[in-house]
């Protein structure tokens, strides 16, 4: 209902390869609840009472990356683009169209939320259009992914050269997972399994990243939790960083 309106814009980045089902006319794209990182459309509508949208970023999905090959083996460079950036770019601003047309005023703020994939397009947005949104909450984000994927490939290089064709097994994998979040730190970083960001005390960062915008209260700091699991059983935490009260962009060469 108009009503309820909070005069905020929140929509929710991709996961993998971003493909969807918005343009079927059966199908309630973004419907679904709260969600491990990121909300769905849907609960962010009716629970928090925002404007909210996603974007397949041009091709139907789930699934892998083809969509971004010709029948000849060359990239399909107007879809790629679409995913690498221009679908998620279009999506801000046509859910702003939308929105003043409904309501008939402009939102007041709009902010962007995106995990894995969603991380990557939440900087790429930064990077590319920052009059997109006034809040970008960017978590675990993929980036790099000449590297990313193909190094994908590589458990499958190793299991058919090297053992024979016979994959390892759970306990196996299991020993393998938690040595490898053991020396990565303690607790992990951020984007690791099995670490939590909290800002200010409060796991509730999208709450947090609302009040620096629209109440100029920014982070004091941002530690990041290891979680609590058999193997880990006491929880361990030690601070991120401590941001600065406004970011700001140097190069692109920047770190």
């Amino acid at each position: 209902a108009r009503a309820n309106w909070n005069r905020r814009i929140h929509v929710a980045g991709g996961g993998g390869w971003a493909g969807g089902n918005q343009t079927s006319l059966t199908v309630l794209a973004g419907a679904g609840g709260a969600g491990g990182t990121t909300p769905s459309p849907s609960f962010i509508a009716t629970v928090e009472g925002a404007v909210s949208a996603n974007t397949d970023t041009g091709h139907s999905g789930p699934g892998g990356g083809s969509f971004a090959m010709n029948p000849d083996g060359s990239i399909n460079t107007v879809l790629w683009n679409d995913f690498a950036q221009r679908g998620i770019h279009e999506m801000a601003v046509k859910a702003k169209q939308l929105t003043k047309a409904y309501y008939g005023k402009a939102a007041k703020y709009s902010y962007w939320d995106g995990f894995s994939t969603g991380g990557r397009q939440g900087h790429k947005l930064a990077q590319l259009h920052p009059e997109d949104f006034d809040g970008i909450l960017a978590g675990a984000p993929a980036f790099n992914w000449t590297r990313f994927i193909t190094n994908e490939l590589y458990p499958q290089i190793v299991v058919q050269r090297d053992l024979g064709g016979v994959p390892l097994s759970i306990a196996q994998l299991t020993l393998l997972g938690n040595a490898a979040i053991n020396a990565c730190a303690n607790p992990p970083l951020p984007g690791i399994a099995g670490a939590d960001g909290v800002a200010d005390g409060t796991t509730q960062l999208y709450d947090v990243l609302t009040g620096w915008v629209e109440k100029g209260v920014a982070p004091r700091r941002i530690d990041i939790f290891s979680a609590v699991t058999t193997t880990f059983p006491v929880p361990k935490s030690r601070p991120i960083c401590v941001y600065p009260k406004k970011g700001t962009y140097v190069a692109a060469t920047s770190t």
